[in-house]
């Protein structure tokens, strides 16, 4: 997860460096590293905790486009900077991306952990730690440092809540019923969605087809679960002041609303990055939860791209990454193998059945076989977008679009079966009940 060094935590208008701070975060987010730098650096000025909050920015950005060397460079110039834990978690980044000293990062990052502050930087650190760990094939111990980190979080996952909604939706998919659901009055022509569990391959397949010179991979959007609530209030009786329960709000939820929700979308998706008409916009949705049900009523005439991948390694990814599970509970899930093995057999029982009944057009794939096959299955995905095939969407290491998931690393390398099978180091974690999700 990106540094979040609270540029915004002040009230009413900014000016001076922390406007420069704060537009050096939009624009490190946007993907333009040279002017979150040169802004970052501009913030600096500001001195104390501002300037501080500036370095991280600055190799944040630079981390994140792979700039390696600049980043060493910008470490060692600094000042106060390299008396703030992020210093040391930075330098520990930048080393191992260097492939240099481990024994050194790994100093580094305990000399964090041993300070046992629970806040985001020492999880950071954990799953930095664990990275370090799984490469040097210590993987009983990088297992304790995750169950350690995943420990302190606080926020619980509505388990059953989320499995109650997917299955009832799934019903009124089956008998016909979802088919009738309201729906936006017009199409959202070229608009496409990845569709599948964090960790699964979304990063690969977006950084894939935005080679194609007609599709633009525009990362993971908030505005869904927003499209979720107001559907949802909508359809809920006066009285009860929270949402009605999915998939009744789509029968109760006005054409107006899902119009409404439509435009705004387009407005934060094409009108802002200026894309003409014949560009195809690939929205990379992990994670589905109810969202099944505002593909098809928001977007009538959307494409889905559907993957999934071995559970197991699926699973160990989820469990050995910082999805940052206390930022709303949303992601608390994926602090524990029962969860996540929970989550992924709903998944894949009620969401398929979902997508049928809302009649979205869709291009089922896996991890496993875009490595193996990757031709045949990129070809498959560009033809479901109508699009003529374009060789370039087989070589995603080439994309110079910067990447904000956890997945930022791998898909600067080529298509590698470097992740599959890579259950079978934590094996004795994985009892028979994970047999059925094969």
């Amino acid at each position: 997860m990106p540094f979040d060094p609270n540029p915004r935590s002040s009230v009413g208008a900014i000016s001076g460096p922390q406007k420069f701070l704060r537009d050096a975060v939009d624009a490190h987010l946007a993907g333009k590293t040279d002017i979150a730098v040169d802004l970052a650096r501009q913030a600096r000025a500001g001195g104390g905790k501002l300037a501080v909050d500036a370095d991280v920015v600055i190799a944040e950005a630079l981390f994140r486009a792979a700039r390696i060397p600049e980043l060493k460079a910008h470490l060692e110039s600094v000042g106060e900077f390299k008396n703030d834990r992020r210093w040391l978690l930075m330098s520990a980044r930048a080393e191992r991306a260097a492939k240099g000293d481990f024994a050194q990062c790994e100093r580094w990052l305990l000399a964090i952990l041993n300070q046992n502050i629970p806040d985001h930087v020492e999880r950071m650190a954990s799953f930095e730690l664990i990275a370090i760990y799984e490469k040097s094939k210590r993987h009983d111990e990088s297992w304790m440092i995750a169950t350690r980190a995943h420990s302190r979080t606080q926020q619980r996952f509505d388990l059953d809540g989320f499995v109650n909604a997917l299955a009832a939706t799934a019903k009124a998919a089956e008998s016909g019923r979802l088919a009738r659901a309201r729906k936006a009055s017009r199409p959202a022509n070229r608009t496409a969605f990845i569709f599948g569990m964090p960790r699964s391959g979304t990063t690969l397949i977006e950084q894939m087809l935005d080679c194609h010179p007609l599709v633009r991979g525009i990362g993971e959007l908030s505005v869904h679960s927003l499209f979720e609530n107001a559907i949802g209030f909508e359809g809920a009786p006066l009285s009860s002041g929270r949402p009605s329960m999915w998939p009744e709000a789509m029968f109760h939820v006005s054409a107006n609303t899902l119009d409404r929700c439509q435009l705004e979308y387009r407005q934060m998706t094409r009108d802002k990055l200026k894309l003409s008409p014949n560009i195809w916009t690939l929205d990379k949705t992990v994670f589905p939860a109810l969202k099944p049900m505002v593909f098809g009523p928001v977007f009538p005439g959307c494409r889905v791209i559907s993957v999934k991948r071995d559970a197991r390694d699926n699973a160990v990814s989820l469990y050995l990454n910082n999805l940052n599970p206390d930022v709303d509970g949303a992601w608390s899930w994926t602090t524990s193998l029962d969860t996540i093995r929970s989550v992924i057999q709903a998944q894949r029982k009620y969401t398929p059945t979902i997508l049928k009944g809302l009649d979205i057009p869709m291009f089922e794939t896996s991890m496993e076989k875009i490595v193996e096959d990757t031709e045949v299955q990129a070809k498959g995905m560009v033809s479901l977008l109508g699009l003529e095939w374009n060789p370039a969407c087989l070589h995603p290491e080439k994309n110079q679009r910067i990447v904000h998931t956890l997945s930022h690393e791998q898909v600067r390398r080529p298509i590698n079966r470097d992740g599959m099978g890579r259950w079978k180091n934590h094996a004795s974690r994985f009892d028979s009940g994970w047999d059925e999700l094969e």
